[in-house]
């Protein structure tokens, strides 16, 4: 998947920010979508390793696992927090979500009993 030119000054501009203190780079994984990681320089609430995911999906499918993944998280699995997403106008061309980076494994075993209830819940939205 090819980002537009200067989609590096559209993140920062997207997040509200001057700088990176790590420039996006390109990382692998990510299933079917293009995952980058990244740093912003001086950010007042938007600190540590991030990610930006850019999917070839459609941008209503993108907000769902968007609100999937915050689900997630907020029921206390390690899940990536969110904090932006949005589609294909914003500029980059694709849908994305920019998320916190965590290191370790995907979700345990405890998790995955609760991804029924969680997905029933965002589909319903």
């Amino acid at each position: 998947m090819n980002l537009p030119q200067g989609f590096e000054d559209n993140l920062l501009r997207l997040l509200g920010a001057r700088a990176f203190a790590s420039p996006p780079k390109r990382l692998n994984g990510g299933y079917w979508a293009a995952l980058y990681s990244f740093e912003l320089a001086g950010h007042e609430t938007l600190r540590g390793p991030l990610v930006l995911r850019v999917m070839p999906t459609s941008d209503e499918k993108c907000a769902r696992e968007a609100a999937f993944q915050s689900a997630v998280s907020r029921a206390g699995s390690p899940a990536p927090r969110v904090h932006l997403s949005g589609g294909r106008g914003d500029g980059f061309g694709f849908p994305y979500i920019v998320m916190q980076r965590l290191g370790g494994s995907v979700l345990g075993v405890r998790s995955l009993w609760q991804l029924p209830a969680l997905l029933g819940t965002t589909l319903a939205v």
